[in-house]
């Protein structure tokens, strides 16, 4: 999908980082020369607030292979600093089931280029504010559905819960 934007001024594909999908990328890159990708390494831990803002719409990837066995947490520091979410992956999926409950962003399933290509035109003609209303609702759900109290309560009660159901008795949150 990126060699159908290659030539525009307005659009620049940034990858920071590494994964799985690293080598396909640089290969990729080095082979067609698109003049607005660029590829970074990764970023030292406290620089990451400078490339996680940098981005008007996070690209979030997951192979179909894995739902159920990983979950890219990096939606969590794209929707934490108010960006809307571009995710290639798998439905359903935690981040498919994300995207469409709360409309923070777009899916494309992987392969579907032409999908990506839709996506990424939507993207570029939506209304800047669009966009934002999109990142500050990827902030609430974050700060709501997602934060850290919220989770760790939930946590503690299916421990508890698991523990009632076997006699267990919790103890300063431990089975005794």
């Amino acid at each position: 999908a990126s060699l159908k934007f290659a030539d525009r001024d307005d659009l620049v594909l940034m990858f920071i980082g590494g994964g799985n999908g690293k080598a396909a990328i640089e290969a990729f890159v080095d082979k067609h020369q698109p003049k607005n990708v660029r590829l970074l390494p990764y970023q030292p831990l406290s620089e990451l607030r400078y490339s996680l803002s940098a981005a008007d719409v996070h690209l979030v990837a997951m192979g179909d292979p894995m739902v159920g066995v990983v979950h890219p947490c990096k939606v969590y520091g794209a929707m934490a600093v108010g960006r809307p979410i571009l995710f290639v992956g798998p439905r359903p999926s935690h981040v498919s089931d994300i995207l469409d409950e709360h409309g923070v962003g777009w899916h494309v399933a992987h392969g579907d280029v032409e999908g990506a290509e839709q996506a990424i035109e939507r993207m570029l003609a939506a209304d800047p504010e669009e966009l934002a209303a999109m990142g500050r609702q990827a902030q609430q759900v974050v700060a709501g559905r997602f934060s850290k109290a919220r989770l760790c309560a939930e946590f503690c009660d299916a421990l508890e819960a698991t523990a009632n159901a076997r006699g267990t008795q919790m103890v300063a949150g431990v089975a005794s």
